[in-house]
This record gives C-alpha cells, sequence and structure tokens, in this order.
C-alpha cells in the first residue's frame, strides 16, 4: 500500500483520537480513483486535496556578499549584562 501520510490526533469535537491516512489517487470524471485500496473497513470521513501543478519559479539568485554593508546599526550597549532577568 502507498500511504502517504499517517497520524493519529485527538479530536476535541468528538472527545476521541482518530487516524488520518493520506492516499494517493487521481480525480477524473466526477470520481476519486485511489493508487491502492483504502486501509478502512466501514463508512469513513474524508477531505480531499485537489493539487494543480502551478508554473515553474525562476530559483532565486544569490546576492553578492555585502550589499546590506552600512544599513544595520547596533546598540553600543548591546553587549553589556542584562540587568532584568
Amino acid at each position: 500500500m502507498n500511504i502517504i501520510f499517517k497520524i493519529s490526533i485527538f479530536d476535541k469535537n468528538t472527545n476521541c483520537k482518530v487516524m488520518i491516512t493520506t492516499l494517493e489517487g487521481i480525480y477524473e470524471n466526477g470520481h476519486v480513483i485511489f493508487k491502492d485500496t483504502p486501509p478502512v473497513r466501514k463508512k469513513s470521513k474524508v477531505l480531499v486535496t485537489f493539487i494543480e501543478k502551478a508554473e515553474k519559479v525562476s530559483p532565486l539568485r544569490k546576492r553578492p556578499l555585502g550589499t546590506m554593508k552600512g544599513t544595520i546599526k547596533m546598540a553600543d550597549d548591546f553587549n553589556d549584562p542584562i540587568e532584568d532577568i
């Protein structure tokens, strides 16, 4: 079975521990077709998340070192002991 994610949580509304299992599948023609058989034997509540491909994002360029030089100021007493603790 190709389980992608499985976690146990406490549902405060029902005061019960519940198991969340994420499976891979495909939505097609109004139906969800699972890659594998779900590991449940009775009627179960489900949440369906649709994953759509987005446009490619170009990687961020590395900034040259020193571009922020002179823009950050430290207080004169930065290294002094803190008396309030």
